[in-house]
């Protein structure tokens, strides 16, 4: 399970510098400090969020002061908390004070007249061309509440990746168009700091790799495995690979990075990445391969949005009678995505040509992906064309279908409404499935960024 979002809620009341009675103000102060009460009790009872409440804000003053409150505490989202008739400006000089994604949330309230005063912020807003969720629904609405977890949870999502440090090692793999990636779109839409190394820099690093490093980690991944049938050298090669990326990551402290495997490991080096990458994805690091840095954003958004381990794959099957899509990758796949360790089976890599005069090496895993709930997305384009595709579905059982001679590699088997639409609507051949279905969050993330998205 990911981290659970902060969240700063503000109330906001109504200020009347004259004096009136009850009856003839909007709402009583305390009709609305109970609505505020109730609002924030629902948020804490859900146990979705972690809370910060500020005490109600009348001016527009009180309300910068609140939400820098709020970013010096480090939130991810704020609630503007509507509870009677106010005036736009309160909540405009906030949000213009610090940019947090935000919700305004109003209730059909008559004694209070919440929704008139939300209503009339979130059109204010709305011409402003402010990006925002408003919500409307008592505090009690289920709904509601969860719209507000949505949104919280996209927006933890995007605190994080515009503190994250993502490595960008090698290039493109060759005639990957769709994997063309633009470097200051993807800093422009997520904030995210891309750092790139050439290839050579892992070399480097497995050639400092010691005897006993070798040892330990090949020892260690032989025991999380039900089966080795690779020779030595092929396995030892691999482990190489995964402890110079492992060393990078520490020394250039990384979130995640995507490694570019053809041909330079998987032919020229002579070990696929697949170890590599499948180890550090269980390390909680998200690795992309074949130099896909878009799918290394797509990989860190899925783990940070569930807590688990992301698996990028291709779909060389789909069958429209079943809406179903065969999923595989040439190997990489996180060990903790099998059922159990005992099916997992370590193979000489599949001896497929890569360049003209060789083939690969190395290791690779064979297992069947565990079934379950799942999403899968793709993030792909070029500027103004960045763009994400996502859709859910479920895993299912493994099955029992002919894959062809040689073709070993992690795989699942996953049915999705619209299968055959999804393939034709297709942005990128290289897509991620993670457990856990964060559509709604995977929309509102895109929303708040400002990029495209659906199925």
């Amino acid at each position: 399970m990911s981290v659970l979002p902060l969240v700063g809620f503000i109330p906001i009341q109504f200020l009347r510098e004259d004096k009136v009675t009850a009856d003839q103000a909007f709402s009583s102060p305390d009709a609305t400090t109970e609505l505020s009460d109730r609002a924030f009790s629902s948020l804490e009872k859900s146990g979705q969020l972690r809370l910060i409440k500020v005490d109600a804000v009348y001016t527009a003053n009180e309300a910068r002061e609140a939400v820098r409150k709020c970013f010096a505490a480090n939130v991810d989202m704020i609630i503007y908390f509507v509870p009677t008739w106010i005036e736009s400006s309160v909540v405009i000089a906030a949000v213009q004070e610090v940019k947090i994604p935000y919700v305004v949330w109003g209730c059909s309230d008559l004694n209070t007249q919440s929704l008139v005063g939300a209503v009339e912020v979130a059109a204010s807003l709305n011409n402003l061309g402010e990006e925002f969720r408003v919500v409307y629904g008592d505090p009690s609405d289920k709904e509601a509440v969860g719209e507000i977890e949505v949104r919280a949870r996209a927006a933890r999502v995007l605190h994080k990746l515009r503190r994250a440090r993502i490595g960008f090692i090698g290039g493109i793999a060759f005639g990957m168009y769709d994997a063309v990636q633009d470097l200051v779109a993807l800093r422009e839409k997520f904030g995210t700091e891309i750092v790139h190394l050439d290839q050579y820099r892992i070399i480097d690093e497995i050639s400092r790799v010691t005897d006993s490093e070798i040892q330990e980690a090949v020892s260690r991944l032989s025991k999380q495995v039900g089966k080795v049938d690779a020779p030595s050298e092929h396995l030892i090669k691999s482990v190489k690979v995964y402890l110079g990326l492992k060393k990078l990551i520490a020394k250039f402290n990384f979130d995640a990075i995507q490694v570019k495997c053809h041909p330079d490991l998987s032919q020229i080096y002579g070990a696929c990445a697949c170890v590599g990458v499948s180890s550090l994805i269980d390390e909680k690091i998200p690795v992309a391969c074949e130099g896909n840095l878009n799918t290394a954003f797509t990989m860190y958004i899925l783990h940070e949005l569930t807590g688990n381990p992301p698996w990028a794959h291709e779909i060389p099957v789909v069958n429209s009678k079943d809406n179903t899509l065969l999923l595989w990758h040439c190997g990489a796949g996180a060990l903790t995505l099998a059922k159990d360790s005992s099916e997992i089976t370590i193979q000489q890599q599949y001896a497929g040509p890569v360049e003209k005069g060789g083939v690969m090496g190395g290791v690779t895993f064979d297992f069947w992906v565990k079934p379950g709930k799942a999403t899968m997305a793709a993030l792909a384009g070029m500027g103004k064309n960045l763009r994400m595709q996502f859709s859910e579905g479920e895993i299912l059982p493994p099955s029992k279908m002919d894959l062809g001679p040689g073709k070993i590699w992690v795989r699942a088997l996953i049915e999705m409404p619209g299968a055959e639409t999804f393939i034709k609507n297709a942005v990128a051949h290289q897509f991620v499935t993670i457990h856990g279905q964060v559509a709604r969050e995977l929309k509102e993330l895109c929303q708040m960024v400002g990029i495209s998205a659906g199925q």
